[in-house]
């Protein structure tokens, strides 16, 4: 298996959570992510995250957009963050 659900898989609990974190700011949907693996595939992976997702309450997708920039502010921080996941 080749892809992003290979690549979370091989790492340990703490690092992919770490990566999910980088993905989607929302802490509850992180954990349950890392407690579904492993994945079989990038689709099992996106079809988990997304179900996952759903689920997610208004506190839940309001911590996740804190972690986005406010429209008009400087993109400059925001990429030096992102640098190491701007291949996904």
């Amino acid at each position: 298996m080749t892809g992003a659900a290979a690549l979370l898989d091989a790492m340990g609990a703490t690092v992919a959570r770490a990566a999910l974190m980088r993905c989607c700011g929302c802490a509850r949907w992180a954990d349950a992510m890392v407690a579904t693996r492993p994945f079989v595939s990038d689709a099992a992976l996106h079809g988990a995250a997304l179900r996952r997702w759903s689920e997610a309450t208004t506190a839940e997708i309001l911590e996740a957009l804190g972690h986005h920039p406010e429209i008009g502010a400087d993109l400059e921080p925001l990429r030096e963050r992102l640098a190491a996941t701007a291949n996904w």
